[in-house]
């Protein structure tokens, strides 16, 4: 429309002979239409220059003058609606990347972690406008998504949910020194509430204020001073330390709680140094215990040896650590454990396993007077039985019940020296393929094939396991039907580890399942079973007969967690430790 006004004054501008002002008009349609429509401003321009030439050429008193001045004014018309077109796709550019800037901005701010608020300052009433707030920052305050709002900072400070910062607001209006610093507030019938604030200013006057709610962060850090005091607490009261094992640094760090350590060794020592305080008969306890836990095959660090310390005195150390950081190629990095002064408590060890082996001797002592009298008893019930004339038949039958007296005197008395072993060494790591070929022997006298399924496993227990399988074998032994004893290794669900002995006999009946572990049950002596589940009792290893009836005997032997590992031979190069002795 435009264009065909100015077309027209132009038309009438010439019928009326006036040739120098209506050309100005034309730069009105160019210039709207290069900035509305870039893509087709300067085609226009070219189009205005053609009409305006055209029109130019109608004059009846035409010369080259104005022929020339028509031709450069429509060159003008062409570079106006250029330059515009171009101006015009800048500011269109800048436009959009404004946009872009700005819906950035707007994700940023709606969607970061923290609640953000912008203040503007009203000196007019002394007062500071909280213009905008943030997703997080409404969560945090519970400020409705949909409410608009311009809040007065100094009023809303007295409301719910309150910011009360406007003291602060002052401090960084007029000094425009950023603030930092965290504010106790009540938690509106939830109990105390902590929040965390950065204020600073920016170059627009405008103030930022950056908060976050830091309640459970301040209740964690309760919670882990009141864990790190009680573990204190605990360490002091059992006498324990801290200690802390760099491998590339190779450093031990000591972290000092009792008296004992706090005066003899070093806050940092290495791994040679730390050697050297070890008795020397007992170094390769705790290189062997430290190459097996850097070989993980068993999860702990677990030594008991003696100490020299500094000032000459000689200590039982319990020392135990578990590796809590690897590398990139799971080498060992850092370790972590504590130390126990245990001498006194083997002291009482030495001397309640002094009074068993005196305990043990006086049994074997008794047990063998006892037996000779028994055998004494039995050779006069024979003389007695030579000199009772044959028909004398109720004699005869007390000499029987003698005689059966007798005999479970003898069975009980010699079980006894079977079972005053039990418990009296401490238990320890013992190889179940070794064990298996030590007692094998019992099922090849019985004609039966053993095969052993357990390779490299070790088991924490007590050091008469050996007659748990010797037991297991004789019961096999005596099976109706048996001709192969298997005995197998797997890891249950839970991390314990579950060893079965099994034959292929004609199993046991559903009645005598719980039976058998009886004392007294049985075709034979009637310890056997009951001595395993004894033996297996003390380091709470579980015993059941599992076997299907006239498919074979099967016995499951439950072994906990952490009381079973893989074995394997170790060398000094596999695992990285030196001797800190010559």
């Amino acid at each position: 429309m435009i264009t065909i006004i100015c077309f027209s004054v132009s038309a009438y501008c010439l019928s009326i002979g006036i040739t120098t002002v209506f050309p100005h008009i034309f730069y009105i349609p160019i210039i709207l239409a290069s900035y509305y429509y870039p893509k087709y401003g300067t085609k226009f321009a070219g189009f205005v220059s053609i009409v305006y030439l055209l029109s130019m050429a109608l004059l009846p008193d035409i010369n080259s003058g104005i022929i020339i001045s028509a031709v450069i004014r429509g060159v003008i018309f062409i570079l106006v609606g250029t330059v515009v077109c171009y101006l015009s796709e800048i500011q269109r550019e800048a436009k959009e990347e404004s946009e872009i800037n700005k819906n950035r901005f707007m994700e940023l701010f709606n969607n970061i972690g923290s609640g953000i608020a912008i203040v503007k300052e009203d000196r007019k009433n002394d007062d500071f406008i909280l213009t905008d707030l943030n997703r997080k920052g409404r969560i945090i305050k519970n400020i409705p998504e949909n409410k608009d709002f311009v809040l007065n900072l100094n009023k809303y400070s007295h409301s719910a949910g309150s910011f009360d910062i406007y003291n602060e607001l002052k401090e960084v209006s007029e000094t425009g020194k950023e603030l930092h610093f965290v504010r106790e507030r009540d938690g509106n019938g939830t109990g105390t509430g902590w929040t965390e604030l950065f204020i600073y200013k920016i170059p627009s006057g405008e103030i930022i204020v950056v908060f976050d709610d830091i309640t459970e962060r301040k209740r964690q850090e309760k919670e882990l001073n009141e864990s790190e005091e009680r573990l204190k607490l605990a360490l002091k009261a059992a006498r324990l330390n801290l200690f802390e094992y760099n491998f590339k640094e190779d450093i031990i760090n000591i972290h000092k709680q009792n008296y004992d350590l706090s005066s003899s060794f070093p806050e940092s020592l290495s791994i040679s140094e730390f050697y050297d305080y070890i008795y020397p008969d007992d170094l390769e306890i705790f290189q062997t215990e430290m190459r097996k836990a850097l070989n993980r095959e068993q999860k702990y660090l677990s030594s008991v040896q003696r100490v020299q310390l500094p000032g000459g005195d000689l200590r039982w150390y319990l020392i135990l650590g578990e590796i809590v950081e690897f590398s990139d190629t799971y080498k060992p990095k850092r370790l972590i454990g504590i130390s126990q002064d245990i001498t006194d408590m083997r002291k009482y060890q030495e001397s309640v396993e002094e009074a068993n082996k005196k305990l043990n001797l006086l049994s074997s002592i008794t047990r063998h007077d006892i037996l000779n009298q028994v055998s004494a008893l039995v050779l006069y019930n024979r003389l007695l039985e030579n000199k009772l004339p044959p028909e004398d038949e109720e004699a005869k039958d007390y000499i029987d019940k003698m005689d059966s007296i007798s005999t479970t005197i003898q069975k009980q008395i010699s079980f006894t020296k079977e079972y005053h072993n039990l418990g009296v060494d401490a238990p320890s790591w013992q190889n179940l393929n070794d064990i298996i070929r030590q007692e094998e022997h019992i099922a090849y006298s019985g004609g039966l094939a053993v095969n052993d399924q357990t390779e490299g496993i070790e088991i924490f227990s007590d050091q008469m396991i050996n007659k748990v399988f010797y037991n297991l074998f004789e019961n096999s032994k005596y099976a109706e039907g048996a001709v192969r004893i298997t005995v197998s290794f797997k890891s249950g669900d839970d991390g314990e580890g579950i060893i079965t002995v099994e034959d292929d006999g004609c199993g046991i009946s559903e009645k005598k399942k719980e039976k058998i572990f009886e004392r007294g049950y049985g075709q034979n002596t009637g310890f056997g079973l009951f001595l395993t589940k004894e033996i297996l009792d003390i380091t709470n290893i579980s015993i059941a007969e599992s076997g299907v009836p006239g498919e074979g005997a099967r016995f499951e032997m439950t072994v906990p967690e952490n009381r079973w590992r893989y074995f394997r031979e170790q060398t000094s190069e596999s695992a990285g430790l030196n001797s800190g002795k010559n």
